[in-house]
């Protein structure tokens, strides 16, 4: 697990790990940035990222807001338990499901 407290820290950890990943879990309002842009600059680097976004605000008022450039989007509205967490996690990882670049 590889872990950043704002955006420039994540792309620096993506810079510096130099190995694949898997899936992005990321608020969508960071210091620095936006959890759409960071999912956007790695997406350029790892077209396969799997991405889940975690807000308290969901669906298409935040899709406006940040001018979300995909049409479906993985978001698990804040606040939540532990066990969704891991539900999502693990059905985005061993589905395949749609990384956040597929549209």
């Amino acid at each position: 697990m590889l872990e950043a407290v704002d955006y420039r820290g994540a792309e620096n950890v993506q810079q510096q790990h130099g190995g694949q990943i898997d899936l992005l879990l990321t608020a969508i309002s960071l210091p620095g940035g936006n959890g759409y842009e960071l999912a956007r600059a790695l997406l350029n680097v790892e077209p396969d990222l799997k991405v889940l976004f975690v807000s308290g605000q969901t669906g298409a008022k935040a899709s406006r807001y940040y001018t979300a450039p995909w049409a479906e989007l993985q978001t698990l509205p804040r606040p939540f338990e532990p066990a969704d967490l891991l539900r999502l996690v693990k059905s985005l990882l061993e589905s395949g499901g749609l990384a956040a670049g597929a549209s």
